[in-house]
């Protein structure tokens, strides 16, 4: 069954994406939800028209992601944390840890939705990771992971 998404949906696509999904899914939870609606050959019309008109917008903020993308790729976001004597952080780096050292120390603000963590980070060093900036645009940020400085 195909239908308009009404709004981002991580798992499914953006805001006005036509996708294919089943009919249970989408009758049991997309339509009561109000995340979607049936993909009519008129809603199709409609939704290619408002797409016509928010292109040049939807131009302008991939171009602010990409310049974003850029400057944060340069940088290298400092993060401190606790270990035990052989060196492991107590706990794995959260991406709610990342999301606050990003917005502390640049001038963005950035979802921690968005922030992708492929291994866990439990060692001290640098480490890469993935942040999505617009629906195609995403950065390689470096963390480096420092020993918080104990008081004597």
């Amino acid at each position: 069954m195909e239908v308009v998404l009404k709004e981002d949906f991580r798992s499914l696509g953006y805001k006005y994406d036509i996708v294919d999904v089943a009919p249970g899914y989408a009758r049991n939870f997309l339509f009561p939800k109000g995340l979607a609606e049936m993909a009519t050959p008129g809603i199709k019309r409609h939704v290619s028209k408002i797409l016509e008109s928010l292109s040049v917008k939807i131009e302008k903020e991939r171009n602010k992601a990409k310049s974003i993308a850029s400057d944060l790729e340069k940088k290298i976001i400092d993060i401190s944390a606790n270990s035990n004597e052989d060196g492991t952080l107590f706990n794995k780096l959260s991406a709610q840890q990342v999301v606050d050292a990003l917005t502390s120390q640049t001038s963005y603000d950035i979802c921690k939705n968005d922030i992708k963590i492929t291994s866990p980070i439990k060692t001290f060093g640098k480490h890469i990771v993935n942040v999505r900036l617009f629906k195609d645009v995403s950065a390689n940020v470096t963390i480096e992971v420092k020993q918080i400085e104990k008081k004597k």
